[in-house]
């Protein structure tokens, strides 16, 4: 997951712009996002846009345990740029949001302390900003899994144009909503509108109301089976299958690579726990053996599969039927973008990310660690990635082979990132006010005054032409009644 500060300019008219902040803190870096949308609402949504981005750093705020002063001060850099891009005279009046996601869930889970004094120190620099932050509780929290997945979902389908908000005409032409497949570093989620004829348990339910539609979308968030998370779930997973050896056969990894931990930088809690405590100052001593069969039985331990229960996904949980297209983003598409499948579409068959994965998988790592754009930690992690995505994906989910072609991986869509801070904010734009409001008629209303009016021309017209018509039959038949009086 990453921290990221979103700002959305709301522009009422040329002359009027409202703002906003957004700040998206998860477990591996920070950044900032700018957005603008009209304040004008649309069905009482506002429709935005994203006008400029910000990195504030390559740590998540969790990682600041041992100071948790320095997680307040890693996102200043990125608040000075935002306060450039919105007018003084109208920063006061523009709410600024944080959102902590799985890195501050975990943490919180295992050390609360901890994780009050962090969010303390994001909303103390929030405070301090030039922007309007009265509720520090609710404008600066860790939002919960669901909440993510929902607005990863929003997010897709607004940028994707399927709520039919960008054009009055494609209020009737608008297709079916995409399904969001998101996939961080500490948690994965699935979030899709279901088939009509399913009726959602409320935990796995979220009920949205956009642009004055109202669905009802199925989300789970999977904590711990975030790729950074899982990996760390997974080497210790062959450290207690090997009795805690220090040494140790990683099949996931290229053959030729040895990679060293101690026992904390493994058994991290809560994803990992250890009670071996004479282990606890021991290193381990990981090397590859480029075996992808053995990766994949290996990993598929860190699933629970229910064959007694048809409709759970993986570990007991409840999954309706998949539904429609969907799309995956974040580490799914850096996945297969690494794997060099993502070159000419975000779509590709099945057996072909199969095959690439497996031949990655066989590399030793002279051949894979000097890769174009791919760091050398990635390389060593990039079999066990794909094994991971093929598991979570196929047998976890359910996208079989013909399932799988309703699959497009990506990362932007018209150069807009996807992510969750787009649908936060227009989830939260229901709840704000539009400054200096105008009367707007609705879009279906529009779209059917436009119809009649089209109907109306064409029918004055066609009258036009018909008058027309009769009017030179008239005189045709004076004339020839005139022609036959005369030679009498």
């Amino acid at each position: 997951m990453r921290c990221v500060v979103s700002v959305l300019d709301v522009c009422v008219s040329h002359l009027f712009l409202q703002y906003s902040v957004v700040v998206d803190c998860g477990s591996s870096h920070t950044q900032f996002y700018v957005y603008k949308w009209e304040a004008d609402k649309e069905n009482g949504t506002a429709i935005i846009t994203e006008a400029s981005s910000c990195y504030a750093d390559d740590h998540g705020i969790s990682t600041y345990v041992n100071n948790p002063d320095l997680a307040g001060e890693s996102l200043k850099e990125c608040l000075t740029k935002a306060e450039a891009v919105i007018p003084p005279s109208k920063q006061a009046s523009s709410p600024i949001y944080l959102g902590a996601t799985a890195g501050m869930r975990l943490l919180r889970d295992v050390d609360v302390n901890s994780s009050r004094a962090i969010m303390q120190s994001v909303r103390n620099a929030l405070s301090d900003s030039a922007f309007r932050f009265v509720n520090a509780t609710s404008q600066a929290r860790i939002i919960d899994g669901d909440e993510e997945g929902a607005y990863g979902w929003i997010s897709v389908n607004y940028i994707a144009g399927k709520f039919g908000h960008f054009s009055p005409l494609e209020y009737f032409f608008q297709q079916s909503t995409v399904g969001a497949l998101d996939l961080g570093g500490a948690s994965t989620q699935i979030t899709y509108v279901p088939a009509n004829d399913v009726t959602l348990p409320a935990e796995y339910s979220k009920k949205l109301m956009l642009y004055g539609a109202e669905y009802d979308v199925y989300t789970h968030s999977f904590s711990c089976y975030g790729l950074k998370e899982a990996h760390r779930r997974f080497l210790a997973h062959l450290v207690q299958a090997n009795n805690y050896s220090t040494s140790i056969v990683n099949p996931c990894a290229p053959s030729g690579n040895v990679t060293s931990l101690n026992f904390t930088s493994i058994f991290k809690a809560p994803c990992c726990h250890s009670d071996n405590t004479t282990a606890k100052n021991l290193t381990f001593h990981f090397s590859g053996s480029s075996d992808p069969d053995k990766c994949q039985t290996q990993v598929e331990q860190l699933f629970l599969f229910n064959k007694s229960c048809p409709s759970c996904s993986f570990n007991n949980v409840y999954q309706p039927a998949l539904n429609g297209e969907f799309m995956a983003f974040s580490g799914f598409y850096y996945i297969v973008k690494d794997l060099n499948l993502t070159v000419n579409s975000a779509k590709f068959p099945l057996d072909e990310f199969e095959n690439a994965a497996k031949q990655y998988c066989q590399k030793p790592w002279n051949e894979v660690s000097h890769l174009p754009n791919v760091s050398a930690a990635q390389a060593v992690q990039l079999c066990f990635n794909a094994q991971h995505m093929s598991t979570l994906l196929v047998k976890g989910y359910d996208f079989n082979e013909t399932q799988w072609e309703s699959l497009s991986f990506q990362d932007k869509i018209e150069g807009a990132d996807l992510g969750w801070t787009v649908g936060f904010m227009l989830n939260t734009s229901n709840s704000l006010p539009a400054e200096y409001p105008r009367q707007r008629i609705n879009t279906a209303l529009f779209v059917l005054l436009l119809l009649l009016f089209i109907g109306f021309l064409l029918l004055s017209i066609g009258f036009i032409l018909h008058s027309r018509r009769v009017a030179r039959r008239n005189n045709a038949e004076y004339s020839r009644l005139s022609s036959s009086y005369g030679s009498i």
